[in-house]
């Protein structure tokens, strides 16, 4: 159910796998990353493609509520300079992303969780192997067929080969749109379902 796009590092080997153990609970997706000694930076993107809101027939977009479960794990321990997930949206064939800072607590599932997001506060993405966004381009919550997901990225600064293990469960997205009155959930349940 999800599009990936991967953009590894260049001397990174990666593995995204559906995990029947190891979610908060049950099963997660998996991705994990070895990686030589040195500075390395990687970002795996996912698009959940039943994860769809249709303005026409839904409403426009006033709000989006955005949450997702992420478990991290390093061997060895290594210096991890940046850490987070962001929160896509994918609309006319732009991808938009919403930064949410995570700290890392190696070996526990962290909740990243956004309430309230406008379509301001989505930027588009212009490259996705680096990272570089637009800060002026928004998605367009009053027309048209957006697509949600996550990205999940990191930079690490190992002096040794290391290997990095992300989890990722229990995503889910709200949405208040107009003329409904109320918030409804877009398939508010774990990943294992999905994939």
């Amino acid at each position: 159910e999800y599009a990936v796009s991967r953009f590894p590092g260049a001397r990174d080997t990666t593995l995204i796998r559906h995990i029947a153990t190891g979610g908060a609970p049950g099963a997660a997706l998996e991705v994990q990353t070895e990686r030589p000694a040195g500075a390395h930076r990687s970002t795996h993107y996912f698009i959940n493609q039943s994860f769809e809101h249709d303005t026409a027939s839904a409403g426009a977009i006033t709000a989006i509520d955005m949450h997702i479960d992420v478990y991290t794990a390093f061997e060895p321990a290594i210096n991890f300079s940046r850490n987070g997930v962001s929160f896509l949206v994918m609309q006319g064939g732009s991808t938009y992303w919403y930064n949410s800072p995570l700290t890392t607590v190696p070996d526990r599932y962290l909740t990243a969780s956004e309430s309230d997001l406008e379509a301001e506060d989505f930027v588009r993405v212009i490259d996705f192997a680096t990272r570089s966004v637009d800060p002026n381009s928004h998605p367009d919550f009053a027309s048209g067929t957006l697509w949600f997901g996550f990205a999940d990225g990191w930079t690490s600064t190992g002096t040794v080969a290391h290997t990095v293990t992300r989890r990722f469960d229990n995503f889910g997205v709200a949405i208040t749109s107009v003329p409904e009155p109320a918030t409804a959930w877009l398939l508010p349940i774990g990943l294992a379902a999905l994939l």
